[in-house]
């Protein structure tokens, strides 16, 4: 099994905990500097980020300064020219009860590209073990269910190019504490090209409901995750040109969706995201959305409530090695009841740059409405640059409601930050 750790950071202005991705060697639980952005990791395995690095080649970043790359297009759904097998058939039970896993994994195999895994509605297909999708061009649908029975070894796993997972739930039967390696989590998109998910359920994971890792050209729409014991979606490992649209993230253990990358300022980011139409409710902890190291990703009409820590989290971290943050983009925010949790103070949105050499830069935050921030946070929307580069941070069009007092902190370079359009309780703020 590959193992990750869990690390933790301090600080009068936050606390948060996250999965990390750390070589195997080290041990599985430590304590950090304190960090004023508090921490936002991924999972890494068995290889380290050095590895990771060599098998991606940096991704274009759309040039300097502001301009960005082009958004990632839909990669379409699989082409279904092939047979339909029914797991029925193929020896699968489907009452929740028997052990499937051997049945559903020959049935996987025994899929060509263009073929179909038909999961019939109304059934439950127990397994025990990983499941893995290693056929490319293949489609699983259906409406049942897949339940893991095992904590330790729950995920299911999209291991080619060009898959369609569609009207599925995965859901794992019971957890008893935060796992942290692949095998744990519900839904793992591999190193791939072209995966979509869609119409999909993630239920009670015991690590990341959803976890890209290397993944490039995929689609994520109409995704309902909630009850993980870690993020609901993680976007990590370099993956690239990806849409999460249309989607709903609740419950979590951590971060909602959390973009994150490894690797310092010579680490390849995860790039070109888009963030669309997506809602994000609640969590034992962590922020709603968050990039802690990525390049080109940009949130169109997001929602996120009763947050634990910030709703949204720009962040690059040099305790954790992470990437710089670059070329970030909101269009249309409402943020409610944000950071809820008062051990952990961020506000309802929060940039933060500790990476020695690395920068937060290029960030565009427009028409967001924040309402209810708690009431005791220290600020609403805060800038804080400790060890690196802050630079062309623009938010225009805030509209802010009730929350504490102080509605911006900076503590960030003279200029680095231009507000524009601010409200609160439909006064105009200046300064």
């Amino acid at each position: 099994m590959h193992h990750v750790a869990t690390r933790r950071g301090t600080r009068h202005e936050v606390r948060a905990h996250r999965t990390v991705a750390k070589p195997a060697r080290t041990p599985a639980h430590r304590t950090a500097r304190p960090v004023a952005g508090s921490v936002k990791a991924p999972v890494r395995v068995s290889r380290t980020q050095s590895q990771v690095t060599r098998r991606h080649r940096r991704p274009t970043s759309g040039g300097r300064g502001r301009a960005s790359a082009p958004l990632p297009q839909d990669p379409g759904p699989a082409q279904t020219t092939g047979a339909v097998i029914d797991a029925l058939s193929s020896g699968a039970v489907g009452d929740g009860i028997a052990d499937d896993t051997l049945a559903l994994q020959s049935a996987l195999d025994a899929l060509v590209p263009g073929s179909t895994l038909l999961l019939p509605a109304g059934h439950v297909f127990a397994h025990s073990d990983v499941l893995r999708i290693r056929v490319p061009g293949v489609v699983v649908t259906g409406g049942g269910t897949l339940l893991a029975t095992q904590e330790a070894r729950s995920e299911v796993w999209i291991d080619a190019d060009r898959v369609l997972v569609q009207d599925v739930v995965v859901r794992t039967a019971r957890t008893t504490r935060r796992w942290d390696a692949y095998e744990q989590m519900g839904l793992r998109l591999g190193a791939h090209d072209g995966i979509t998910v869609r119409r999909v359920e993630i239920a009670g994971s015991a690590a990341a409901g959803i976890y890209a890792g290397g993944s490039r050209h995929f689609l994520l729409d109409q995704v309902d995750v909630h009850d993980t014991r870690s993020d609901g979606i993680h976007l990590t490992e370099a993956s690239s040109d990806g849409i999460v649209r249309n989607s709903h993230v609740a419950r979590t253990g951590d971060d909602g969706v959390a973009i994150v990358s490894y690797g310092g300022v010579s680490g390849v980011p995860v790039a070109r995201i888009s963030v669309i139409d997506t809602t994000v409710v609640g969590g034992a902890w962590g922020r709603a959305f968050s990039v802690v190291g990525g390049e080109d990703v940009s949130y169109t009409r997001i929602t996120a409530r009763n947050s634990s820590a910030a709703a949204l989290y720009f962040s690059t971290e040099g305790n954790y090695n992470t990437t710089s943050t670059r070329r970030v983009t909101v269009d249309g925010a409402t943020l409610i009841n944000s950071n809820t949790l008062a051990s952990c103070d961020q506000g309802s949105i929060l940039l933060y740059n500790g990476g020695h050499g690395a920068s937060v830069t290029d960030v565009t935050l427009r028409n967001i409405t924040i309402q209810s921030t708690r009431g005791t946070a220290s600020r609403d929307v805060g800038v804080i640059d400790e060890n690196g580069t802050v630079a062309r941070v623009s938010m225009s069009g805030f509209t802010l409601s009730g929350g504490p007092d102080t509605s911006y902190y900076g503590a960030s370079p003279a200029g680095s930050v231009i507000r524009q359009r601010w409200t609160k309780d439909g006064v105009p703020l200046t300064g």
